[in-house]
């Protein structure tokens, strides 16, 4: 890569793919946050993160879901838990798919459709 004053630098192919992703992400108009993952993030960003309510977010913090410091009164969560979070979550839900595959595949009924397919 050539910076603006023509030094050069090399860059691991890891962290091109994501500064390419970024510079393409940017040429199309969309915003690009970067940040640290020891960032402290506000409830609402944390959500926000996760695509759900601050009301669910704060019973998952609340019930030890999620670590969590307050500050005053404040909730506060680091980035680095709320993806730890988001990563255990999709594991259990790719285990629990892969289970039900395997259960259905075992019984018979995986290509079977069933006559009430329509949900509306």
């Amino acid at each position: 890569m050539s910076g603006p004053d023509g030094t050069k630098r090399v860059i691991p192919a890891r962290l091109y793919d994501t500064l390419t992703f970024i510079m393409d992400s940017l040429c199309e108009g969309q915003g690009v946050t970067v940040m640290h993952t020891s960032a402290q993030l506000t409830t609402q960003k944390a959500a926000d993160f996760l695509q759900m309510s601050r009301p669910t977010l704060v019973k998952l913090l609340e019930s030890g879901e999620i670590p969590f410091t307050k500050v005053g009164r404040h909730r506060r969560v680091l980035l680095a838990d709320v993806q730890e979070y988001e990563e255990r979550i999709s594991a259990r839900r790719d285990q629990f798919l892969a289970d039900q595959t395997r259960e259905a595949a075992q019984e018979g009924d995986y290509f079977v459709v069933p006559d009430d397919y329509k949900t509306r």
